[in-house]
């Protein structure tokens, strides 16, 4: 389907701050001029962890407008914790008596840095063990203000595969007892043979 330079494109900013579209049309003007076979558009090196729903769209709608037709487009859908589809989750969540925290992904820059042990993303059980000592630090610093009585997990997209790991790990060390996850739009592989790989890799991995 795609072959070729397909370049994750960065995202010029004003010195305000703000998305400066004249430098990205002139960006992608350069990429179909000198050759580059795709571009994909508010990646992680496009600020996807910044960008605003409303901005990553904006930067979509030119890449396609200039470029439709003549090289193809990827959109980016990586984002932060906070991001709007997860405050909504949140939101929902606290209007229905639950406190909420939200943790940023493992593949973050932020949580690379402050909270993995490896400095590697990627490796689902080291992320989980990473994940499980955040939430653990987390509940320390609120549980003489909040009582908390049960912990449930929720994940979006690659988050719902982390929560799934993470209840793994918490059912084998018997510390917090998640109760029930919530899984949204989980990334799954095309082939059954990448499916047989990863529950082979759980079967005999030694965290979750």
């Amino acid at each position: 389907m795609f072959r070729g330079s397909l370049v994750a494109l960065v995202t010029p900013m004003t010195e305000s701050g703000d998305v400066d579209q004249v430098a990205f049309s002139r960006l992608l003007d350069w990429h179909a001029r000198e050759g580059s076979d795709g571009v994909v558009v508010g990646g992680t090196t496009g600020e996807s962890a910044t960008l605003s729903a409303a901005e990553s769209a904006e930067l979509l709608q030119i890449a396609v407008q200039r470029l439709g037709g003549k090289l193809p487009v990827i959109a980016g859908t990586g984002g932060s914790f906070n991001i709007d589809t997860n405050k909504l989750l949140a939101q929902t969540l606290h209007q229905e008596g639950f406190h909420v925290l939200g943790f940023p992904s493992p593949t973050h820059p932020n949580f690379i840095v402050n909270a993995s042990e490896t400095g590697v993303p990627g490796r689902m059980a080291d992320d989980a063990r990473d994940l499980y000592r955040a939430m653990r630090m987390a509940h320390e610093r609120v549980k003489d203000r909040i009582e908390v009585s049960e912990v449930y997990l929720a994940g979006y997209s690659l988050g719902g595969t982390h929560a799934a790991w993470v209840a793994k790990l918490d059912e084998r060390v018997h510390r917090r007892g998640y109760g029930q996850k919530l899984l949204r739009a989980l990334p799954t592989a095309r082939r059954s043979t990448e499916l047989d790989q990863v529950r082979d890799f759980w079967a005999r991995s030694e965290a979750p």
